[in-house]
């Protein structure tokens, strides 16, 4: 008679070129290494936009308070070209850019989650958003969420190819394109 070991499933998570692998034991131990790999991973986003930030800082013209930043990124958005409300922001905490680079940043004091009627869709802006800004773009965006179906899609780029529609891609890939009327600030967002 010949007894093997029975080995444990092994679930790998390959995050920025590196495999974490976790062993699958009973659900709720394998829920907590899930939550526990998820916590660390966050922690090392948030290091890393904080870091971008350190890095973009020198140079950049920088605004603090909801009133002044949201005129600064109402103006900006304007300079390049893109419509005023694609960010709807009201409690903007800091507003951030370089001008030499295009790194854009903007901090808020909580996430805020903004449906777009003319679309239908709900959007997602997080504690702190960035990217680099150009002339009918804005690439490389972290902090921004749409909801598809059931699930929420990070947006990785925002812009503006052709005359009349706004142009999102997903970090995968995918895009979808809306009327720039759809953007266009709606009276409640005015104050």
């Amino acid at each position: 008679m010949h007894v093997t070991k029975r080995l444990k499933p092994i679930l790998v998570i390959s995050l920025a070129k590196q495999a974490h692998y976790i062993t699958l034991t009973t659900p709720t131990r394998r829920l907590a290494e899930v939550n526990n790999f998820i916590e660390v991973q966050n922690r090392l986003k948030k290091m890393a936009t904080q870091q971008l930030i350190a890095e973009n800082k020198e140079g950049a013209e920088i605004h603090h308070g909801a009133d002044i930043c949201k005129q600064k990124c109402h103006e900006l958005l304007v300079e390049l070209n893109l419509p005023k409300g694609l960010l709807p922001l009201n409690d903007i905490a800091e507003m951030g850019y370089n001008s030499s680079t295009g790194f854009l940043w903007l901090k808020q004091s909580k996430r805020y989650e903004h449906k777009f009627q003319g679309i239908g869709r709900t959007v997602a802006y997080e504690t702190e958003l960035t990217a680099f800004a150009e002339n009918r773009r804005m690439r490389k965006v972290s902090g921004v969420k749409s909801q598809q179906l059931l699930m929420w899609v990070k947006i990785a780029e925002m812009s503006i190819e052709e005359p009349g529609k706004v142009k999102f891609t997903s970090v995968a890939g995918l895009s979808m394109s809306f009327p720039v009327s759809a953007f266009e600030l709606e009276e409640k967002d005015h104050k």
